[in-house]
């Protein structure tokens, strides 16, 4: 393990480097046809990995992205938090015709983030 990434390691003149986790690899196998698994057993398995943070997408939250409360409550049960949600619309914010759609996507996610409480990123990619 690089010495940056061991808890007091040093490197570049760094004192700490908080390591967190990117749910895509999830979402990829799910693309490829694998089941899904529920969010609430993604954010185990990140913690039990023993990151404290996690930026993860739509559709690995699946049908709870209509229920902040019930991802907080996830997220807090497993100990970690959300460093970012990403919305990837399919036009890649670049098809004119989508434009409105793809505001209006990312206007729902932001209420969703007011509604987990301050200090939630979404990641526009």
């Amino acid at each position: 393990i690089p010495a940056i990434l061991r808890p007091g390691g040093r490197s570049l003149g760094a004192t700490r480097l908080a390591v967190r986790f990117q749910s895509y690899a999830w979402q990829a196998r799910h693309e490829r046809g694998d089941p899904l698994p529920p969010f609430e057993r993604v954010i185990e398995q990140v913690a039990s990995a023993g990151y404290d943070g996690v930026e993860t997408s739509t559709t690995v939250v699946g049908a709870l992205i209509d229920r902040p409360d019930a991802v907080r409550v996830a997220l807090e049960a497993a100990g970690i938090r959300l460093v970012a949600l990403a919305c990837s619309p399919r036009s890649g914010w670049t098809d004119p015709p989508s434009r409105e759609a793809d505001l209006a996507t990312a206007d729902r996610l932001i209420a969703f983030l007011r509604a987990l409480g301050p200090g939630q990123r979404l990641a526009a990619v």
